[in-house]
């Protein structure tokens, strides 16, 4: 026999840190949650999904798990109820996150899942930290009681050691007692000195200890029991055992006090109900107290076992959950064991790959033999790949047949584990049919192709319903301006043929003649600025841009005005100091500023101010009270405001149609406001109509401020004045080609009375026929003909006549025309807008002509 000192028992210390599970199928909010609860005592582990977490959950052990609940795939909540439904990981704590189920009917059915929290995104980060910090420090006092039970068994076994040195120390001194003293005091010693050496333990052990006599009475109990049963060792001392003990365990106990002697420290499995109530399950041993070899009582050491019997309860529970969940969603799961070359398979496994389950497991080659053979090759490899790289998980899908060649596809991931070497232990996983999804999946494609093929079926149809509408917008709004520019040359053509009639009559009349000559030039003065408007709101006019002070151009205009708009009209003009110039064909802002200032006075019929401003004005970007047509530049901006009647919404919205107007008949052409806007618009600028009814109108017109240097590489077209009819005439033979035959003869006609000899010619091939068989000084040549247009005909002749003047007549010098004119071209060349008269004819060919006599 030995002395064994008696053991202070030490509960160990947990420093290991502990593992805590985040979901998030975004993996920037799983980079956020590490950063928020980056701590040397928790180990992170990621998954992106629902599966990722199973795996995890089946490989690890974890303290906390953090879900998201919106995930693709398996949410929150569904994966919450698989982790609760298995036994291994029911009592793990969950934290549900969320940034949409955010109501309250959310949070009731993520706490019926299980979870002890709820969060919503954006998350705070000291309230996540201080949650994961509560349930971290649980989590430990959990694993460091589990830690210290261990212990404790191994200190009881050393206790009971002690205990049996002390039985047979008891044994000697009983003998020894026995032979000195009465047989009355034998059993008061023995008691007395056992008594001294068992307290030691009795008081320092963690388990309940307690003696009870023979009748069931304390004795005697720790302050352990005393914890154990809610009351002081001296309120415990002489009431029955039997009075904690549950109804349904009394009958045990009993057997258990009288069989103290015949199995003694044997463990048995018992429950207490203590003094608040609380029903606690207890692992107990006994050993009988003997004194004269009789059993006098005994002594217990019991083990509060109550948590761990509910964490295995719920455990269980959870596996139980965990295997009806599997059975219901159809999952197979499987454990491969590398060491051991071991392949474990659940009996859904078996059964998704179309097989029975069979004992003693399976094996790669009655995997692979499942497989179909044109998936097997992908499947190995993808099988390989996982287990050489630990962190890319196992994932593939392939095809199996069952029985009756029916075909299911399965989808198959795993995790593997590998120990410090790299080499692999271990690789657990699961197993689903996506048969069904991989049907719909197909199903979608091919119903996403019909209802593409319909969208863009109905995107035709609809596009040329807009195209459409937009020809009979097109043909309405030709129709409007067709009838107003059949209008307006419908009176200039009557006022033309009723001059001519009447000169007809009075052709004695000199001065009747001379007269309703002037009537006839008016009326074709009118219809050259109907057709020059025209041009001009189709943006085909003849715009020379240069730099114009507009403050001299209004001041200019002022005194004009003042007599032209009467005297009930008060001309302001506001001018704001350091202007720019503006960049800007000056004739053609004259005219939009009259017109606008008619319009003005015909909105003010009893008079009121007409107000002129200019200021500079910058564009950053579109919008912001600026046309949206505006680029991003320097302007110079033009306000014409009246103080008249006004426009109403409907009205305004109509202003700028081409021939809208207000006016009485005959009052006025509609041309105004849409000539305003296509020359601002064509002078790269923009437009913009304020106006309320009894408030005014204010009209805005930006000008691009003029650039300070001018390039002179670029050519122009420029109508120069020429100088008067030089004396050249009677010798200078001239072609004159035009497909219209009035104009022909009024040009021939008009050079013949001047004294020149003329050559003649309806189309282009005429006209170079007749300059490679005569003489021709220069020749006077239409633009538009069916053929060969004048261009042409102006390079044949010069090529047949070198330094032959030309003059191009055309109605309208477009961009084709433009850019024609500034290509390389020899000799004297001039163009000519129609109509021209008879002196701008003479005038420019005398002066061509006399160019080229200076130059040879």
């Amino acid at each position: 026999m030995t002395d064994t000192p008696a053991a202070v028992f030490e509960a160990p210390v947990d420093n290991e840190p502990i593992n805590i599970l985040i979901v998030d199928d975004e993996p920037k909010n799983l980079t956020v949650l590490e950063t928020v609860l980056d701590d040397p005592g928790y180990r992170i582990i990621r998954g992106e999904s629902a599966d990722q977490a199973l795996l995890a959950l089946v490989a690890d052990e974890f303290a906390l798990l953090i879900l998201d609940v919106l995930m693709p795939g398996m949410t929150g909540f569904e994966l919450a109820q698989l982790i609760k439904a298995r036994r291994k990981t029911a009592r793990v704590p969950i934290i549900f996150l969320t940034a949409y189920y955010n109501e309250d009917q959310h949070m009731l059915e993520g706490y019926d899942t299980g979870a002890v929290d709820y969060l919503h995104k954006p998350l705070n980060p000291v309230v996540l930290r201080s949650k994961v910090a509560v349930f971290a420090e649980l989590y430990r006092r959990n694993r460091e009681a589990v830690m210290a039970n261990r212990a404790l068994l191994v200190e009881v076994a050393a206790r009971r050691r002690a205990q049996d040195e002390l039985r047979e120390l008891n044994d000697n001194l009983e003998q020894q007692v026995a032979e000195r003293t009465a047989a009355l005091m034998k059993t008061r010693i023995v008691l007395n000195e056992t008594g001294e050496r068992y307290r030691a333990l009795f008081g320092g052990s963690l388990d309940a200890i307690f003696s009870v006599d023979i009748t069931g009475h304390f004795n005697d109990a720790n302050p352990a029991a005393s914890r154990l049963f809610g009351r002081t060792p001296d309120e415990l001392k002489d009431l029955p055992f039997l009075d904690f003990c549950p109804v349904d365990q009394r009958d045990a106990m009993r057997r258990a006090f009288q069989t103290a002697g015949q199995d003694e420290g044997s463990m048995i499995d018992t429950a207490v109900i203590n003094a608040g109530g609380e029903r606690r399950d207890l692992y107990v041993s006994r050993t009988p107290t003997i004194v004269d070899g009789k059993i006098v009582g005994a002594s217990f050491i019991a083990r509060d076992i109550t948590d761990r019997k509910r964490g295995e309860a719920a455990l269980q529970e959870s596996e139980t959950r965990l295997q009806l969940a599997q059975a219901a969603a159809g999952f197979g799961v499987w454990d491969r064991d590398f060491q051991a070359d071991l392949l474990t398979w659940s009996d859904d496994q078996w059964l998704l790959h179309g097989l029975q389950p069979r004992p003693g497991g399976a094996d790669h080659n009655t995997w692979l033999s499942c497989v179909h053979p044109d998936d097997r090759t992908k499947a190995e490899n993808q099988w390989m790949a996982g287990i050489a790289d630990p962190s890319r998980p196992f994932d593939t899908e392939y095809r199996v047949t069952h029985r009756g060649g029916i075909v299911r596809w399965l989808q198959v991931k795993g995790k593997v584990t590998h120990d410090l070497h790299g080499r692999p232990v271990r690789m657990v996983g699961v197993t689903a049919d996506v048969t069904t999804s991989r049907e719909t999946e197909a199903a979608l494609r091919r119903l996403s192709g019909e209802l593409e093929a319909r969208v863009h079926e109905e995107i035709a149809a609809r596009e040329a319903a807009q195209i459409r509408a937009a020809q009979a917008e097109r043909l309405q709004a030709l129709g409007q301006l067709a009838g107003g520019i059949a209008h307006d040359f419908n009176n200039v053509l009557q006022a033309v043929m009723g001059a001519l009639q009447l000169i007809e009559r009075k052709r004695n009349d000199a001065d009747g003649v001379r007269h309703l000559t002037q009537i006839a030039s008016g009326a074709v003065e009118r219809g050259i600025s109907i057709t020059r408007r025209l041009l001009a709101l189709g943006g085909r006019g003849d715009l020379k841009s240069e730099s114009l002070d507009t403050s001299a151009v209004l001041r200019d205009l002022q005194e004009i005005l003042s007599h032209t708009l009467g005297a009930g009209i008060d001309i302001l003009i506001r001018l704001e100091p350091g202007l720019y110039p503006a960049l800007a064909d000056k004739g053609q802002l004259e005219a939009v500023l009259v017109n606008l200032a008619t319009n003005a006075r015909d909105a003010m019929p009893n008079g009121g101010q007409l107000i002129f401003s200019v200021a500079r004005d910058s564009v950053m970007h579109a919008g912001g009270g600026h046309p949206l047509t505006l680029a991003p530049g320097r302007y110079v901006r033009v306000k014409v405001a009246d103080t008249g009647v006004g426009m109403d919404a409907a009205t305004l919205a109509r202003a700028r149609e081409p021939f809208f107007t207000t006016k009485k008949s005959g009052s006025g052409t509609g041309l105004g406001l849409a000539m305003a806007h296509s020359f601002a618009e064509h002078s790269q600028g923009g437009l913009t109509i304020e106006s309320q009814p009894g408030r005014g109108t204010t009209v805005t017109l930006w000008l691009p401020e003029a650039v300070p240097t001018r390039s002179s590489a670029d050519p122009e077209i420029v109508d120069i004045e020429m100088a008067p009819e030089a004396a050249i005439g009677e010798s200078a033979r001239i072609l004159v080609v035009d497909d219209e035959i009035i104009i022909r003869t009024f040009l021939a006609k008009s050079l013949e009375d001047r004294g020149y000899e003329v050559l003649v010619a309806a189309t282009g091939v005429e006209a170079l026929a007749v300059a490679a068989v005569e003489r021709v000084d220069a020749v006077i040549t239409d633009l538009s003909m069916p053929g060969i247009d004048g261009l042409e005909v102006i390079r044949g002749v010069q090529a047949i006549h070198p330094g032959a003047p030309a003059v191009l007549l055309t109605g309208y010098a477009g961009d084709e025309t433009a850019l024609a004119l500034k290509g390389a071209m020899g000799g004297t060349f001039s163009l000519l807008l129609k109509p021209v008269t008879e002196i701008q004819l003479l005038s420019r060919i005398s002066t061509l002509l006399a160019a080229k006599e200076q130059a040879e």
